[in-house]
């Protein structure tokens, strides 16, 4: 936060601190990882990646997922995990339904609102 740079993602796991974010330059990245190094001599960086895009097509955008229902979450995590987001899809919104115990209609209903609510937070 020092740095000025969002944190998109900490996760703590097998006791081990995995902080995911995102700088917009190389001196910067090399300023937060030496002061990580300082605190932290035994840091690990698990991976790095460049993104190609410009600063306006790479507006980071931060999603409050306590927007959704928990039941708009199960849904939609259900139906990602079961390939309906891919192409083509791995599940129709029958099966995602059926697999939750829900009218297709329902479905219909909790995944429409979930992603009006995700692109609300994406696009405005």
């Amino acid at each position: 936060d020092r740095h000025g740079l969002p944190v998109s993602e900490t996760t703590i796991r097998d006791g081990r601190l995995l902080v995911t974010f995102h700088a917009t330059d190389l001196p910067t990245l090399r300023s937060v990882l030496d002061a990580f190094r300082e605190s932290t001599p035994d840091m690990e960086v698990l991976r790095l990646l460049q993104s190609s895009s410009t600063p306006e097509e790479s507006d980071l955008v931060t999603v409050d997922r306590s927007d959704l229902t928990e039941r708009q979450r199960e849904v939609l995590t259900a139906a990602y995990d079961a390939g309906y987001f891919d192409h083509p899809k791995g599940a129709n919104a029958g099966e995602v339904a059926e697999s939750l115990g829900i009218d297709r209609s329902t479905f219909s209903e909790h995944i429409a609102a979930a992603q009006r609510k995700l692109l609300s937070s994406l696009l405005d």
